[in-house]
C-alpha cells in the first residue's frame, strides 16, 4: 500500500507544480498588457494530445461535464486534481490507542 501512496504523492505534487507554473504564466501575460483572463483547461489537453476533443459522442450531461471542465481556468483543475491526489496519497494517523505517550 506504501507504494501506491508514494505514487499518488508524487503525482499530485507534480500536478500542483504544473498548476502553479500555469498560474504564473496566466499572471506573466497580464502583466505583459494582455487582459485579465486564465487559459481553458482545453489548451492544456490540446498541448498534450492533438487528437479529437474528448467527450464528443457522449450523452448530455457528460458533454456538460467535459464542456465544463475543459472551460474552466487550467490552474484550478490542475491544482484541485493535485490536491486531491496528494489528500489520497496521505499517510493514515495512527489511533491514539495506538501511539505511545514516550517519544
Amino acid at each position: 500500500m506504501a507504494p501506491i501512496r508514494l505514487v499518488l504523492r508524487v503525482v499530485g505534487f507534480l500536478l500542483i507544480a504544473a498548476a502553479f507554473v500555469a498560474f504564473v504564466v496566466d499572471g506573466t501575460r497580464v502583466i505583459a498588457g494582455g487582459p485579465v483572463a486564465a487559459a481553458p483547461f482545453a489548451t492544456v489537453v490540446a498541448a498534450l494530445d492533438p487528437g479529437p476533443t474528448p467527450g464528443t459522442g457522449l450523452p448530455a450531461g457528460a458533454e456538460w461535464f467535459w464542456g465544463w471542465l475543459l472551460g474552466a481556468p487550467a490552474f484550478a483543475v490542475l491544482g484541485v486534481a493535485g490536491i486531491v491526489l496528494m489528500a489520497l496519497g496521505r499517510s493514515r494517523r495512527r489511533p491514539l490507542s495506538e501511539q505511545s505517550w514516550r517519544a
